[in-house]
């Protein structure tokens, strides 16, 4: 890619914006981590999981170098009276799932947890009407 960046940018005479591969997103899912931290990880004393946190181990294990998010974290208790987190996160991947594959069932140290990442369906929220500003129904239906 940057051989054909640097030839037509030479013959055409400007710049040229980086080409790249066409991308998909990757949905993805990080389990096993404790939805409760010590009150030191935060100025604030804040004893739940904070993208900052996640963001901060992502940073410096090795198994996520290349790793583009494609949407910040989203992080909630595994259920109501659980003490564990899951933490959905999707990243820009290759159309074949290149990165998305060398993540998936990978296991990390996250603290004292050992996290697993896992492969999961895209979530596509709740819609909000345009015009009454309700959830659970679009605006062609109000």
């Amino acid at each position: 890619m940057d051989i054909v960046r640097d030839w037509v940018s030479k013959t055409v005479k400007v710049d040229i914006p980086e080409p790249r591969a066409p991308m998909s997103k990757s949905y993805l899912k990080i389990v096993g981590v404790n939805y409760y931290t010590p009150s030191s990880w935060h100025e604030d004393g804040s004893t739940h999981l904070q993208a900052e946190d996640v963001m901060y181990v992502m940073r410096r294990n090795n198994l996520f170098n290349g790793v583009c998010l494609a949407s910040s974290l989203r992080i909630m208790k595994a259920s109501a009276h659980s003490d564990m987190a899951v933490i959905w996160f999707d990243i820009w991947d290759s159309q074949k799932g290149t990165k998305a594959k060398a993540l998936i069932n990978k296991s990390f140290n996250f603290s004292n947890d050992i996290a697993t990442v896992i492969a999961c369906n895209m979530h596509p929220g709740v819609p909000q009407c345009q015009n009454c500003w309700r959830w659970g129904h679009i605006t062609a239906k109000c």
